[in-house]
């Protein structure tokens, strides 16, 4: 998941108080964010916005969702990234696998 998408999650849990609509939403956050088709993702990115501002437990997200992230999705939808030829979530992840790296060879080192 790449920093912006993760900065939205976050998002959904100050601005949606329903906890099963927050779920629900940040399924279909993922669902619009990693469509590799650029129509299919048009499609189910209007129909998440519209969705999100007609239903008054997620209208708050809806809005700040349209003002902060639907106006640039190349920053963030798959569809705008595949061709870059790097899985960005391995930008994310990288810090996390390099440091888990050391403390097993550290590990392994002492016990020889």
């Amino acid at each position: 998941m790449s920093c912006c998408v993760l900065g939205m999650s976050q998002e959904t849990g100050t601005k949606i108080k329903n906890p099963e609509k927050r779920k629900i939403v940040n399924k279909a956050l993922k669902a619009v964010k990693d469509k590799q088709c650029l129509e299919t993702f048009s499609n189910l990115m209007k129909q998440f916005i519209e969705d999100l501002l007609n239903d008054p437990d997620t209208s708050k997200f809806g809005k700040y969702f349209q003002q902060n992230y639907a106006q640039r999705p190349e920053k963030w939808a798959y569809c705008y990234r595949k061709g870059l030829g790097i899985n960005t979530n391995m930008y994310f992840w990288s810090p996390f696998i390099k440091k888990l790296s050391t403390i097993i060879l550290m590990e392994n080192m002492s016990r020889d």
